[in-house]
């Protein structure tokens, strides 16, 4: 709206892409189990934002999705880490630029 005429290139959906995503068995009577463990932990417990630090409630869904998926719990606290660490970025609304 602020560049009449320009044009985006918005991203393309592609299903293909969705057959790559790893889904728990949920045939598989421990995994069910262990997930809703998790969801009954933390159903109750507030989420806070990455930059706020590590958090019990993250910890325990990154555990429970490592066992139900099968992969290394440290690897994937890794990627949990990487996140916290990125910069905190504040959007500010037109014209309020300070």
């Amino acid at each position: 709206m602020r560049n009449p005429g320009m044009t985006l290139e918005f991203p393309k959906y592609r299903p293909a892409g969705l057959k790559t995503i790893r889904l728990p068995d949920l045939s598989d009577k421990d995994t069910v189990e262990r997930l809703v463990r998790c969801w009954e932990t933390t159903a109750d417990m507030e989420v806070p934002q990455y930059r706020e630090g590590e958090c019990e409630v993250r910890r325990i869904w990154d555990n429970a999705v490592s066992d139900a998926l099968g992969w290394d719990r440290k690897w994937l606290t890794g990627r949990r880490q990487l996140l916290h660490r990125e910069p905190h970025v504040r959007g500010l609304g037109y014209n309020q630029f300070g």
